[in-house]
């Protein structure tokens, strides 16, 4: 496992990530309410779309 760390409101937020080929599917259990939830995800998600490494939440 290893993980991605994304700032977001001033936050530091370590996400646990599982390497795959050609990306990282990123864990959604995360202990935060989910609007942040949501916020981090959007944020990743928008982020990463023209990169050659794709993230996956489940």
């Amino acid at each position: 496992m290893s993980y991605i760390k994304v700032e977001i409101n001033g936050r530091i937020v370590k996400i646990e990530v599982e390497k795959i080929i050609g990306g990282f599917i990123a864990f959604k259990n995360e202990v935060i309410d989910e609007k942040l939830k949501q916020e981090i995800i959007i944020k990743v998600t928008d982020e990463t779309k023209n990169s050659h490494l794709v993230i996956t939440f489940e």
